[in-house]
């Protein structure tokens, strides 16, 4: 029995003798067909996905065709409007410095001196002044001096001089190491015409010049400030001399 020869179609596909055809023999022949030929003429795959997928593309060029293109200007911007946010800004920060200054002289360190009484009427020196811590919070390491002038004495200066006689209390201008608020140090220049300290020998009151200096350090900031007062001699009754706060003249 002779064996049936297969027909090859213009297709592409072979048949059988009784016309049937055989796809995958059609489709090996195929496939090898476009393995041999050159890449050049090879049958582009996905033929129909790249048209589809063209066809489904907007077309940038008809849809912004004949439509007017739209320009954003950025214009400048109002010097009112900058004017008014410059304004803001510089409020802000004044009205902060403005705050913490006022929180600053509020709480600032304040010490005052006040003369007291004379222990020799007749020698202002021998005035003992007060010491008074007036501000919100404490104060540390008071230093005090006494400046001195008289008609043949020019600034003579005495500072943390201090004597005690016997078991008297001790007089002089001793520091003060620390000083709460409101609370109160006497201290005295250890100075005068009868004094045993610094004995300046027969002065005439009314030439006196004293300045009592007190610095101080500021409580958890290192800063060290000072407060000066002067004073003047006043005549009295009987003889007696007064020693009153004054301006320096």
């Amino acid at each position: 029995m002779s064996r049936a020869k297969p027909i090859l179609t213009p297709a592409g596909r072979y048949s059988g003798a009784d016309g049937t055809s055989n796809p995958t023999v059609s489709a090996t022949r195929s496939r090898s067909a476009d393995l041999s030929m050159p890449e050049s003429r090879r049958r582009p795959k996905n033929r129909q996905v790249a048209g589809l997928a063209g066809s489904s593309a907007p077309n940038i060029g008809q849809q912004t065709q004949g439509k007017p293109h739209q320009v954003t200007t950025l214009l400048p911007e109002n010097r009112w409007q900058s004017f008014r946010r410059r304004s803001s800004i510089v409020w802000f920060y004044s009205s902060i410095a403005i705050i913490l200054l006022q929180f600053a002289y509020s709480y600032r360190p304040r010490l005052a001196i006040e003369a007291n009484i004379a222990i020799n009427s007749a020698d202002p020196l021998s005035t003992l002044f007060r010491i008074v811590n007036t501000g919100p919070l404490h104060l540390n390491d008071i230093r005090i001096a006494c400046v001195i002038s008289t008609s043949s004495i020019k600034e003579l200066r005495s500072e943390s001089n201090t004597m005690i006689q016997g078991a008297g209390a001790p007089t002089g201008n001793a520091p003060v190491a620390r000083l709460e608020r409101g609370a109160t140090a006497t201290r005295d220049c250890g100075a005068g015409s009868t004094s045993p300290m610094i004995n300046i020998g027969p002065y005439d009151p009314a030439s006196l010049r004293l300045d009592i200096v007190a610095k101080f350090k500021w409580p958890f900031i290192p800063i060290e400030d000072e407060e000066r007062r002067h004073f003047t001699v006043r005549p009295a009754d009987g003889g007696r001399a007064i020693l009153v706060p004054d301006v320096e003249g």
